[in-house]
This record gives C-alpha cells, sequence and structure tokens, in this order.
C-alpha cells in the first residue's frame, strides 16, 4: 500500500506541475529583412529635351532722330519647337546651381502700312531663336525653389 500511495503522489505531483511539451515552448522570432532606406532625391545630372508653344511680338517702329516719331507697329505670331539641355548640380547644403540652353524655331510674320509715306509696308519676320539661361535654387526633395 506504501508503493501504491508514493506512486500516486509522483503522479498527481507531475500532473499538478504540468508537463512540459513542445507546444507550450514560446514561439520563436521571425527575423524579416530590414527595409531600404528613403532615397534622397538629387537634382546633380544633365538633362536635354524638347518644348513646343507659340509666340506673341509687338513689334513698334519709331525713328529715334527725329524724337522717337512713330513709323509703324504690328503683331507677329507664330507656332515654336525646339530643343533644350543643361546641367544642374547640388551641394550637400541642397542649394543647387545650374546651367541651360535651348533654340526654337519659328515662322512668325507680320506687316504694317508705314505711317509716314503711306505708301511702304514694314515687314517683320521670326525665323529662330534662342537663350542661355543660370538657374540658383534651394531644394526640398523634388521641389526645387
Amino acid at each position: 500500500m506504501k508503493g501504491f500511495f508514493a506512486g500516486a503522489v509522483c503522479f498527481v505531483t507531475v500532473c499538478a506541475a504540468g508537463a512540459a511539451v513542445a507546444a507550450d515552448l514560446p514561439a520563436r522570432p521571425i527575423y524579416t529583412k530590414a527595409p531600404p532606406p528613403a532615397a534622397v532625391y538629387n537634382w546633380s545630372g544633365c538633362y536635354i529635351g524638347g518644348n513646343g508653344g507659340g509666340i506673341w511680338s509687338r513689334k513698334n517702329w519709331s525713328l529715334p532722330d527725329m524724337g522717337g516719331l512713330p513709323v509703324s507697329n504690328h503683331n507677329v505670331d507664330s507656332w515654336l519647337a525646339g530643343i533644350q539641355g543643361g546641367c544642374n548640380y547640388q551641394f550637400a547644403n541642397n542649394w543647387v546651381v545650374g546651367v541651360q540652353a535651348d533654340y526654337d524655331w519659328a515662322d512668325g510674320t507680320g506687316s504694317g502700312p508705314h505711317s509716314t509715306t503711306g505708301i511702304l509696308t514694314d515687314q517683320s519676320h521670326i525665323s529662330n531663336l534662342g537663350s542661355v539661361t543660370g538657374r540658383v535654387g534651394y531644394a526640398w526633395d523634388r521641389f526645387l525653389g
């Protein structure tokens, strides 16, 4: 009887304490790859492109030797198409400097009567134009002010 009693006590003790089984172990942590760092936008680099639009010009002709006597005036309007290109450089403190050049073709014509003679006609023709410009600005990510 003593053996039965000792066996029963051991059995109850083991059952009360709980058996250690694999289901009671904590879950293993899941390690994932860290997300890539956020990309920092940089304005440094060169570019080339095209453009299109229109031109509107007002031509006023005068005689400066005669006190600015008006001679003729007329409008010159046309389409415009061209190319452009340039380069920018962004410093570490977000300042950006650059240069751009463009060249455009057009076919603007206009004419008006010569006011001093009444017989002659003054004409204008714009066939192309170009420019070179500089740039200085401050960059906030993808915005350049």
